[in-house]
């Protein structure tokens, strides 16, 4: 393993090249320390040394029982500084549950037409793809394998016609072999195994297999309980997760080595690849389009926080191209202030609108029970995200709010009258609540997991219902925020942005554009209590939130009759000020900054054309 120039080991894998700090040409001399930052010439070097000290050599990595490995902050570190700056060791398509459907195994889109690659057979988008560098491993081993996809007619088929003959192709395979349990049309397993031999082969690569062998490639299943009367119940949870691992690293070796008949790899290589694949993997798509899921060698190594101090964001360069699969650079970058000897935090689970007993649930899945600051406050810093309106209070014109008690039973306790009882009990503050709460949920997944487009109404709809005095729940609870945030996403940022511009066509009129503007403010309020500072989801809210606006802005200026701007105007050029200058503050990469800078001068140059007419 290569060392740093205090002698350290090296724990990131980052671009070999990159622009300069200062000046943005090309800069091939890289901070010897904390492999973040390019340099065109020592000069530049040490002309943004004041700037760069901030995260340089800022954290260390240590080991013990409970733990294993973690990463520690050696010096205070500063809102904002970039601690890691880091390329995949491996992407692969996303999979899960819900991904059934083929993905470009070359830039990792969903295409609209699947073609697939001539040599092996993988759904890819067209040529250019089946000859991506990310893609020739696999398929070189296929090849050698004698293994390829069945065949579909030339110029490509229908999406769902090319699924089919794939899975009718992965049935007949299966039965003859008897390895596995017949597949249903793409099952989302088949990306686990393409995963797993990814990560397998890239072991075998002389530049990433240290790092990525040096990932942990197995859970110790009896670990990290707490130690109380719950425990039993914790390691069988537990027990249950690692069996359905065990399970799937059995069934990726079977597939690789029976199915695909890639029998020059042992058992034991496979297994290693497919543990290392299903513990380390990153959901890291950041809004560029790609169904992609990454394997980090820094990053991988901090611990989970559902209120973390660090987050991972997309470098752009400032005029460079949309980088290809497997080439996008990612940093790690400090959200809030953060102390020495503060454990560096990262958030595996990417909804922050979850409740402790759900993001408990999930994490379970990574053979821990989460302790972080969030899951140990029983009203999640006053948020009270599981709680409902306690009938037994609201009876007497009084709101209170029932507190989960972590004690793993899904205990509550009310805050104003004292009421106790267990979230499957239907007695006492929960009666009525909790059925009413669990049909909401319902809905509420139905609605996220519908393919049609859910109409802005019939989310306010759902919001409508479940408030109080109509519903159960109040306007912090982590379903109205989930139905707020899918309504934030409904358009995207363009869509919103061209909110009744002429010539453009938008879904949403004037009145729930304003609508959609206070449910940004109110996901924002949410924000700075779960996720504080720099940190993804925040950026993205404020952009749909700077699109909403600016569409609101250019409705104005339509609409005026004069060229004497009126106050609603001035007031929503304050709003996009506001919001930008907050972009601009949380900007890392060099093209955001750019962005950033630039909407700020267009509002500063609209601001004057019409002070003239003041």
């Amino acid at each position: 393993m290569m060392a740093d120039e205090d002698g350290k080991p090296v724990v990131t894998f980052g671009p070999k090249s990159g622009e300069c700090a200062v000046c943005g040409k090309d800069g091939p001399m890289k901070c010897g320390r904390c492999q973040v930052d390019f340099y065109c010439g020592r000069q530049h070097q040490v002309q943004h040394w004041p700037q760069h000290r901030k995260g340089c050599g800022s954290f260390e990595l240590r080991e013990s029982s409970k733990l294993g490995r973690y990463v520690v902050a050696t010096k205070d570190i500063p809102a904002g500084a970039i601690l890691m700056r880091e390329i995949p060791l491996v992407v692969t398509p996303t999979y899960g549950p819900s991904e059934d459907r083929p993905v470009c195994v070359g830039c990792l889109v969903e295409p609209s037409v699947a073609r697939q690659c001539p040599k092996c057979g993988w759904p890819v988008c067209g040529d250019a793809c089946s000859v991506r560098e990310v893609h020739q491993p696999e398929c070189a081993a296929f090849q050698r394998a004698k293994y390829k996809l069945p065949k579909v007619r030339e110029g490509g088929m229908s999406l769902n016609a090319s699924v089919s003959a794939i899975s009718l192709r992965m049935k007949k395979v299966i039965i003859m072999t008897k390895v596995l349990a017949e597949l249903e049309p793409w099952n989302p397993d088949l990306w686990k195994f393409l995963g797993a031999l990814r990560v397998t082969l890239a072991c075998e690569n002389q530049a990433r297999g240290g790092l990525l062998r040096n990932l942990q490639s197995d859970h110790s299943p009896l670990e990290n309980f707490l130690e109380s009367a719950d425990q039993m119940r914790i390691s069988a949870i537990l027990m249950v997760h690692y069996r359905t691992f065990k399970k799937d690293c059995d069934a990726a070796v079977s597939w690789i080595r029976d199915v695909a008949g890639l029998k020059w790899l042992t058992a034991e290589a496979v297994r290693r690849g497919a543990g290392i694949c299903f513990i380390n993997s990153n959901s890291c798509s950041a809004g560029l389009g790609r169904k992609e899921t990454a394997v980090f060698a820094g990053m991988s190594l901090l611990e989970h926080s559902c209120r973390p101090n660090t987050d991972v964001l997309v470098w752009q360069r400032e005029d460079g191209p949309a980088p290809a699969a497997g080439s996008t650079e990612y940093v790690l970058v400090a959200s809030r202030n953060i102390a020495r000897g503060e454990h560096l935090t990262l958030a595996y689970l990417h909804n922050f609108l979850l409740g402790s007993v759900k993001r408990r649930a999930q994490t379970l899945a990574w053979n821990f029970l989460c302790q972080c600051e969030l899951c140990r406050d029983p009203s999640q810093r006053g948020l009270h995200l599981e709680a409902w309106c306690c009938a037994a209070c609201s009876g007497k014109k009084k709101k209170a709010f029932p507190v989960t008690i972590h004690d793993m039973q899904n205990s509550w306790s009310c805050s104003g009258c004292g009421e106790t009882g267990s979230l499957d009990a239907t007695g006492g503050g929960a009666q009525g609540a909790q059925a009413q709460a669990k049909r909401l949920e319902k809905r509420l997944e139905n609605y996220v997991g519908s393919t049609a487009k859910v109409p802005l109404k019939v989310w306010e709809q759902f919001i409508h219902d479940a408030l109080w005095p109509r519903g159960p729940l109040h306007p912090t609870h982590s379903l109205v925020l989930q139905a707020k945030k899918a309504i934030v996403e409904l358009d995207g940022v363009l869509v919103l942005k061209a909110t009744l511009t002429p010539g453009l066509h938008c879904t949403i009129n004037h009145p729930e554009s304003r609508r959609v503007a206070a449910y940004c403010r109110d996901l924002l309020a949410v924000s700075d209590a779960v996720c504080p500072g720099v940190n993804w989801f925040r950026q993205q809210l404020l952009l749909v939130h700077a699109g909403v606006v600016e569409g609101l802005v250019e409705a104005q200026m339509e609409s005026m009759r004069t060229m004497r701007p009126p106050r609603a105007l001035e007031k929503l050029l304050d709003e996009m000020e506001e919001i930008h200058t907050e972009l601009t503050r949380i900007a890392v990469s060099p093209k955001h900054k750019k962005t950033s800078l630039g909407n700020l001068e267009e509002i500063a140059a609209t601001r004057n054309a019409f002070s003239v007419f003041k």
